[in-house]
């Protein structure tokens, strides 16, 4: 189960991809994974600013998108 708010899945409107965090997660590890460069960890970090105040410090069950390439 998992607990979606509307403001998180209103950053999806656009057709951007969407990515739930698990326990272990890291940005540099998703931005790896989707773009090959983990430094790439600070696009998602601006386009979800609103609910990322620390990048190091992410949680279980936040909803993030991922920016397009």
């Amino acid at each position: 189960q998992l607990p979606v708010k509307v403001r998180d899945l209103e950053k999806g409107l656009d057709g951007s991809q969407m990515v739930v965090i698990n326990k272990g997660d890291a940005l540099w590890r998703i931005a790896y994974r989707r773009f090959g460069e983990g430094v790439r960890y600070v696009d998602i970090v601006r386009r979800n600013a609103a609910a990322i105040d620390d990048p190091d410090l992410i949680y279980p069950n936040q909803i993030f998108a991922l920016p397009k390439e």
